[in-house]
């Protein structure tokens, strides 16, 4: 809920900022971490088939430099699994970032 809840403010830069120290601060309050970021290479991703051919169809060239990594889920939570997955090597906190 949190990263959706921001994007209410997205207009509004000094308004993200504020709300956006708060939820650290009470993310702080609670002992709430996420863990640590780690690099990703290609090894740890497995391409989505469907993803690629979207792509290849409507941006190509962002395929040079980004591989679409398949997750499981529904499609409401992919972009946080994802987001997950990139951050942190894997979808298991995706529900700490939506």
């Amino acid at each position: 809920m949190a990263l959706r809840r921001l994007k209410e403010y997205a207009c509004d830069l000094a308004a993200l900022l504020r709300v956006a120290a708060l939820k650290l601060q009470r993310l702080q309050q609670y002992g709430i971490e996420l863990p640590s970021r780690r690099e990703m290479t290609h090894a740890d991703i497995t391409p989505c088939d469907k993803a690629i051919a979207l792509l290849h169809g409507c941006q190509p060239s962002m395929l040079d430099e980004y591989t679409p990594d398949a997750v499981s889920g529904v499609a409401n939570s992919c972009l946080f699994q994802s987001t997950s997955v990139a951050l942190y090597g894997s979808d298991e906190f995706h529900t700490q970032l939506c």
